[in-house]
């Protein structure tokens, strides 16, 4: 599949993942960075500090991956692990 192809999913981009925080400080091409929530975050770059900071990858709203979730996924994946606790 081409990359433009790929980059404009529509409705399995990022901006719409449950997982999305939008918001970041940083711009690509014109396009304002959000956070992807979906795993933990990892470690950051090494610096002078005497702590390592936990960052979340920074995406656009029109990234996606093979993670997506929407709202609905998320209501039945609850839904299941409630069961699954009992």
């Amino acid at each position: 599949m081409p990359v433009e192809e790929r980059n404009s999913i529509g409705p399995f981009a990022c901006t719409s993942c449950l997982a999305f925080a939008p918001g970041s400080d940083r711009a690509v091409a014109g396009k304002a960075m959000g956070q992807c929530r979906r795993q933990s975050p990892a470690p950051g770059p090494a610096n002078s500090r005497p702590y390592v900071d936990a960052q979340w990858p920074s995406v656009r709203p029109d990234d996606w991956c093979c993670e997506y979730i929407d709202a609905a996924t998320a209501e039945t994946l609850k839904y299941q692990n409630r069961g699954a606790a009992a």
